[in-house]
């Protein structure tokens, strides 16, 4: 919690100053510039925690106080795609304020999900565990014993052992070992940061694996070899290779495929929200509309620049949100469901009337509702598994669906930068021309769908 907080407050520190230098250019904006806000907020947020531990798997905050993040897939540091994963399920955690963790074993969703746990440097050190019971009893034993035979056969284990037993007495010496060394080692179980100087991570593990074959009980073997992964989790550097650019571009279109059936429930979610907002609008809608979007042509007389901008950071944190919050269930209908009344209310009250409207619609809309109908249909994919998982707990079959469709996820926000470009320099030019927009997007759907259905095909 306090890793947690700390990285929060330079989230927050970071979001400051983008705001203010962003709050001139959003004038006139509305609704739009508004929505950017916590757009920024969200990527920044996101981002901070992704690349952090995707690339050195800690944050400043969990550096601060010797946590990183392992994945219990690999058995070592996360992976980019661990990373991501791991974070974008961040999102969930935060709509439930974390307090899903009260009935997971104290585990964040994102980690069940992603297969990751965070663990503290200190699992590089010796220590002892107390208590009178046999497995207690047994691992102590164990450890010392091990500890005691790295003394007697390491380099400059004499002069170490003379420095370490001096007036130290123990009750449980490890049989057939000198008191002496048995004092030595005492030292060390009892003193992590000291036995982490002196030994190193390499031998401490060694004496681990030592002390799981010196215990009776199972239970005592089985609890330091698990510990064991656990430390050279933290010191493997995760597998080479996997997400990269050109796998987006290859591997996208075939994950698209594997979401079709998703995907068309998608269209049909948001074609009868759609038809549904047009023909039962409130009568109050357009006063509403004009305040939230602005009113007249401000939004159309922002610089096209600025104005891909704002679509593409509230198009990217629409699209992010879905497959983040995804574990909510109801929540990626839901939102699909009212983009889709949103635009049927937006044709319904358009003062240019409907056929226009889609003119000025479609050339960008194409494109952006396809990234919009994949983001939704991996959630939906997700929600499946939550439901009924096909491999292992709802949460982890859940989080291989999200994982196993980050190429086609990249590939959406792709489109995404296409669509707002559209939107911000195209759409104003030709959307009141309705036959060069139905052509401009017969066009670009083509292109769009083709690549998507046929790339990447085997035979």
């Amino acid at each position: 919690m306090i890793a947690h907080l700390i990285d929060l407050s330079i989230v927050t520190l970071a979001y400051v100053p983008v705001v203010l230098f962003a709050e001139p250019l959003m004038e006139g904006a509305g609704f739009l510039g508004l929505s950017l806000l916590s757009s920024i907020f969200l990527l920044i947020f996101l981002g901070y925690f992704t690349l952090f531990e995707g690339l050195t798997s800690s944050t400043p905050g969990k550096r601060a106080l010797g946590l990183r993040v392992i994945s219990l897939n690999t058995l070592s540091k996360v992976s980019m795609e661990d990373s991501i994963v791991r974070n974008l399920l961040r999102l969930v955690d935060a709509l439930t304020l974390y307090l899903s963790v009260l009935f997971t074993d104290g585990t964040r969703i994102g980690d069940l999900a992603a297969g990751t746990v965070v663990a503290s440097k200190d699992l590089l050190t010796l220590e002892l565990p107390s208590g009178r019971s046999d497995v207690a009893v047994d691992i102590r034993k164990g450890i010392l014993e091990a500890t005691s035979q790295e003394l007697m056969t390491m380099e400059g284990g004499e002069e170490l052992v003379k420095r370490l037993s001096s007036g130290v007495k123990i009750d449980e010496l490890p049989e057939e070992v000198p008191e002496e060394v048995a004092s030595a080692a005492f030292v060390l179980a009892t003193r992590p940061r000291l036995s982490l100087t002196l030994l190193g991570p390499e031998k401490i593990i060694r004496i681990y694996e030592r002390a799981a074959e010196l215990c009776y009980h199972v239970e005592s073997r089985e609890i330091l070899r698990n510990r064991v992964e656990l430390m050279r989790a933290l010191m493997r550097e995760p597998p080479r290779g996997g997400f990269d650019v050109r796998r987006v571009f290859l591997e996208g279109p075939r994950e698209f495929r594997e979401l079709a059936p998703y995907f068309l429930l998608s269209l049909v979610i948001f074609t009868a929200s759609l038809i549904t907002a047009y023909n039962y609008r409130p009568a109050w809608l357009e006063t509403l509309l004009e305040e939230l979007f602005g009113r007249g042509e401000a939004v159309s007389q922002l610089n096209p620049v600025i104005l891909s901008l704002l679509i593409l950071m509230n198009n990217v944190r629409v699209a992010l949100t879905v497959v983040g919050t995804a574990p909510a269930i109801f929540l990626a209908p839901l939102v699909l469901t009212a983009n889709g009344a949103l635009v049927g209310l937006v044709i319904a009250v358009s003062k240019a009337g409907p056929v226009q409207t889609l003119g000025l619609i479609l050339p960008h809309g194409v494109p952006e509702l396809t990234a919009i109908f994949i983001s939704t249909s991996i959630a939906l994919s997700a929600v499946r598994e939550i439901i009924a998982p096909r491999s292992g707990g709802r949460l982890r079959s859940a989080g291989k669906v999200i994982r196993g469709k980050l190429e086609v996820l990249a590939l959406a926000l792709l489109v995404l930068v296409y669509a707002a470009l559209v939107e911000g320099f195209v759409t104003r030019s030709i959307g009141k021309d309705l036959r060069m927009a139905l052509l401009f997007s017969l066009v670009e759907g083509f292109v769009i769908y083709a690549y998507l259905l046929l790339v990447g095909r085997r035979g």
